[in-house]
């Protein structure tokens, strides 16, 4: 299945499943935490994901109009992520692990480059 299909399953089942939430700032490593984001984990699951609206994903990352999502399995420490247009055809997708040096940041491979992104 592709990476794009586990995410969309993943989103379905995170809006029919109550979800515990919260908002924490992220930004990439060399940088200072710049945006807020809802951080969503699923009862009952290893997993945790955030939506990063298209305004915060432009601020970030120099996209424009698009919006991205990612998701983490916190047993293995896996990651996925996809950045969305508008109107809900993938972009680009992509995937890494968390930091084992810091448990709060991933590093991701996504959209044609290698980033550090982390959860202050």
């Amino acid at each position: 299945m592709p990476r794009s299909s586990i995410l969309l399953a993943l989103l379905v089942v995170g809006l029919v499943t109550p979800a515990r939430g919260g908002e924490s700032r992220l930004g990439r490593s060399d940088t200072l935490p710049d945006v807020t984001v809802p951080v969503t984990t699923l009862p009952g699951t290893k997993l945790g994901c955030v939506v990063v609206p298209a305004p915060s994903t432009r601020k970030i990352t120099g996209f424009r109009g698009v919006h991205a999502f990612a998701c983490v399995e916190s047993s293995t420490g896996e990651v996925i992520v996809a950045v969305l247009r508008k109107n809900g055809t993938v972009r680009c997708s992509g995937g890494g692990f968390l930091d084992p040096q810091n448990p709060g940041c991933a590093i991701l491979t996504a959209c044609g480059s290698t980033r550090t992104y982390c959860l202050f």
